[in-house]
């Protein structure tokens, strides 16, 4: 049962990912500048976290609750974005290159997002209570 809803998005994610070439996938990274890298790394894995905790010091929250969207924050969403993408008439070459971007990075970036929050959380103020 706990296999019921991860299951059917890795088989999509696969299914999307063999449709298409590993040569075209690349083309699109090889066509993108170096802001434009820069700025999907800002907004992929950068800017949610911060946001959430800058949401976290403004708003009243439990530790609880503020941890749990910084989790969720922390990790880049949206598995199913080629087809969508497809079916609004984007470019689903450069939409799959973005997830397969992503799910590259995602298990470098994640610890060092977590690693450098708690890292600053403990420099400032030493809990999530205080904030």
């Amino acid at each position: 049962m706990k296999f019921l809803f991860p299951l059917p998005v890795f088989v999509l994610m696969v299914s999307v990912g063999m449709s298409l070439r590993l040569p075209e996938l690349v083309a699109q990274w090889k066509r993108l500048t170096w802001s434009v890298w820069l700025r999907l790394l800002l907004a992929t894995f950068i800017v949610p976290p911060v946001f959430v905790l800058l949401l976290h010091r403004l708003m009243p929250l439990r530790p609880a609750e503020a941890i749990g969207l910084f989790m969720v924050a922390v990790v880049p969403g949206a598995p199913l974005v080629s087809r969508k993408m497809a079916r609004l008439g984007f470019d689903m070459h450069l939409a799959a290159s973005y997830q397969v971007w992503g799910a590259c990075l995602t298990p470098v970036m994640i610890p060092l997002v977590v690693f450098l929050t708690g890292k600053f959380y403990s420099a400032t103020s030493g809990s999530l209570r205080s904030c």
